[in-house]
């Protein structure tokens, strides 16, 4: 059950249209580069939240990505991690 739910959960894809969280304006006079910032994925050419990475072999951007497993034919990332983990200690047990 836990390999069905792994490779069929979506891995917590990006989607092309997601937009960068906009804070209010702060009162204070000074701002940094950080709130300029938007790191956007040079493959698919969309912003790119913090802990995401690109995975070559979906063509997609995975937030909080683990890698791509072969066996499951689907990344690990932070929607499937917990069923991953428990298809590798059922597997072991």
């Amino acid at each position: 059950a836990s390999h069905v739910k792994t490779t069929l959960t979506d891995p917590g894809s990006v989607p092309l249209s997601a937009l960068p969280y906009q804070p209010p304006p702060s009162t204070s006079t000074t701002t940094s580069l950080h709130e300029y910032y938007h790191p956007i994925c040079r493959i698919c050419k969309a912003y790119k939240p913090p802990k995401t990475h690109h995975c070559r072999i979906c063509n997609r951007c995975i937030s909080g990505m683990d890698h791509h497993c072969p066996w499951m034919n689907n990344c690990i990332g932070v929607n499937n991690t917990k069923h991953f983990v428990l298809f590798l200690i059922y597997a072991w047990l």
